[in-house]
């Protein structure tokens, strides 16, 4: 009898302890943690409801809250911003140093919703989690129109309000005005441009010329010029490595030899040659979107003289030099990331070293170049959305 009373109790309390375990399963598989996307959208829905009501305090601490949780995020930057313009409270020297970031990411925003990208799970993290088409930014909107006129035309407030304010935003073309040259957000504009501008980019082009030698050497007349270089790009100074080709016969032909100074001239018409080097370009003065040029390099140089005949079992002959170039450039900025530009160099290079040819002399090359600047930080600073097809 008590050794059945004693297995009944043992069952009862094995049931108990598996009870309790599963429940705590289950409610471990409920527990939820704080996340930006609740939190934007309880914020959001709350912002409103105390605007409605004019609890402005209340909409304060609820804008402090959602920063403590998830960071400064550009609608809590936003909403921040034009509460305190709302409330007559804005304080210009707080704006932080990185306020071009908070502008373009809302700017980039209208931009998203222009093109057509939907607010989704994959999407939302785009938008901070703040509906596009939501009433928090409605609302803010709303705030922004009606606190323009409360602020002198040309200041950092006006700005702000006029640009928060815009169904079609754009840090650029606005900041191009007059009126707000002497404002701080003007001040960190300029600063934001410059500290792209100074940033390490790719550069990279293609170009088309002339060779023209000189001396000696002009007998063999000027040649077209092709190639393309490869390189960086910091602050004011270019560094590329570069490969272009020289070609065409020569119309009247010269002489050349195939084994050197020991080995009888012939007379050829062929002609082709090429140069690579390292090309160093320094700006020494810009106005508006021209720049000036300072260049040099450093390469080998040199061209095919004589044909190989394979069947006769004779070898070609190649001109081989060293190259040391120095001259001035030019360059027109058609965007920040495309210019087209003109150089002009000599080049010293001793075209008779390995005695195929007896001629001396050096060459000065024109070219006419398409160049490029590649930067990530450029093209988000200065994004633009893609134009959108015509139905037909």
């Amino acid at each position: 009898m008590i050794n059945r009373l004693i297995l009944c109790l043992g069952l009862l309390l094995s049931s108990f302890v598996s009870f309790s375990q599963n429940k705590s399963f289950d409610e471990m598989m409920v527990k939820r943690t704080i996340n930006c996307f609740d939190v934007a959208i309880n914020s959001t829905e709350l912002f409103e409801s105390y605007m409605i009501v004019n609890e402005l305090d209340s909409a304060q601490m609820l804008l402090n809250y959602w920063e403590k949780t998830c960071g400064l995020v550009e609608p809590v930057f936003r909403a921040k911003t034009i509460l305190s313009l709302h409330n007559n409270t804005f304080e210009e020297s707080e704006l932080p140093s990185n306020l071009m970031d908070y502008l373009m990411s809302y700017q980039h925003k209208i931009m998203y919703t222009s093109e057509g990208i939907e607010f989704n799970n994959w999407t939302s993290s785009l938008y901070d989690y703040v509906h596009p088409n939501s009433d928090f930014n409605v609302l803010l909107s709303r705030m922004a129109k009606g606190a323009i006129n409360d602020f002198e035309e040309s200041s950092t407030e006006a700005f702000l309000a006029s640009f928060y304010a815009s169904s079609s935003p754009n840090v650029h073309s606005m900041l191009s005005e007059e009126r707000y040259s002497n404002t701080k957000v003007r001040y960190l504009y300029d600063f934001k441009v410059q500290s792209i501008e100074n940033t390490t980019k790719l550069h990279s082009g293609l170009f088309g010329g002339t060779w023209s030698p000189t001396g000696e050497l002009n007998v063999l007349g000027t040649h077209p010029n092709l190639g393309f270089f490869i390189g960086g790009k910091k602050k004011k100074l270019t560094y590329d490595l570069t490969l272009s080709f020289k070609f065409l016969n020569v119309k009247d032909g010269y002489e050349a030899r195939r084994d050197g100074a020991s080995s009888p001239l012939e007379n050829t018409k062929h002609f082709f040659g090429g140069y690579f080097g390292v090309d160093f370009g320094r700006e020494i003065t810009r106005w508006g979107n021209n720049e000036l040029q300072l260049l040099a390099g450093i390469g080998l140089d040199g061209f095919d003289a004589l044909k190989e005949d394979e069947d006769a079992g004779i070898d070609g002959a190649s001109v081989l030099t060293y190259n040391f170039n120095i001259g001035l450039g030019y360059k027109y900025n058609l965007s920040y990331r495309e210019y087209l530009g003109l150089q002009l160099k000599y080049n010293v290079a001793d075209y008779s070293l390995n005695s195929v040819v007896d001629y001396s002399g050096n060459a000065v090359t024109f070219s006419l170049i398409w160049g490029f600047y590649t930067s990530p930080l450029a093209d988000s600073f200065y994004y633009k959305p893609k134009a959108k097809k015509k139905k037909k």
